[in-house]
């Protein structure tokens, strides 16, 4: 019989998870193109930042860009109008059902662009404010743990790990002890409580930024090479597609 990948590692294994990713091709065969056709071979891993490049994704022009390029983030890019690759890697993490549900993706666009004043967990004002005060990546979560409740970068990962496995009875165990790093920074118990639910209610659905932050920088490459170089990304984006 198959192991699950939690099995695996209560066993002693190490599970790695390796992807396949075709996007990755694509930018080998339209570097190559390239250069055959004399141009200069951009460096993909150490692009500028380019407000071009932005001013697409604000226009929803996201045909063929990895992970982007879906009908429901191609909407959503046009609302967010993302100015910085930290807006492309929220927009990943907040556009997926748990967030939503939660209303992140819109809280997120009426502060970046509304006038929407982000409101924080108490403790969180330096952690979340990347995030207007949203609490989306898992890393977050981490800092909490540490920065406020006292807990060490080891006791912190343990709960990103039983948050990621949805082991919700493994959270309760550090309640107590983080209640105590929260108290002695000044936070009542109510305003514990209030944080703590919200982790509990993020374990749910979290996301780490690692994963969220590959996938933003691999689209936005994709969209740096269709905005400078459109005969290269399309004649490879038409030769990688289906006959229709």
């Amino acid at each position: 019989s198959e192991w699950g990948g939690y099995e695996m590692e209560d066993a002693g294994f190490l599970k790695e998870d390796i992807l396949g990713i075709k996007q990755l091709d694509k930018f080998a065969d339209i570097l190559k193109l390239i250069g055959e056709n004399g141009g200069e071979v951009p460096d993909i891993y150490n692009l500028p930042h380019d407000p071009e490049v932005y001013r697409y994704f604000g226009n929803g022009w996201n045909g063929d860009v990895f992970q982007l390029g879906s009908s429901g983030l191609t909407e959503y890019t046009k609302s967010l109008k993302p100015q910085r690759l930290e807006d492309l890697i929220a927009a990943v993490a907040v556009y997926r059902p748990g967030p939503m549900e939660n209303g992140y993706h819109e809280i997120y666009v009426k502060c970046k662009n509304e006038g929407r004043v982000p409101e924080y967990l108490w403790g969180t004002e330096n952690i979340a404010k990347d995030t207007f005060g949203l609490l989306i990546y898992q890393e977050q979560v981490m800092q909490v743990m540490q920065e406020v409740g006292g807990l060490s970068m080891k006791e912190a990962d343990d709960v990103r790990r039983a948050m990621g496995k949805k082991k919700l009875e493994a959270l309760t165990k550090w309640k107590s002890v983080v209640q105590k790093g929260f108290e002695d920074k000044g936070a009542t118990q109510a305003q514990f409580n209030e944080v703590w639910d919200a982790v509990l209610e993020f374990a749910k659905y979290g996301f780490n930024k690692s994963h969220s932050a590959a996938y933003a920088m691999t689209g936005y490459v994709s969209q740096y090479l269709k905005v400078h170089y459109p005969i290269e990304y399309w004649t490879v984006a038409l030769s990688y597609a289906n006959e229709e």
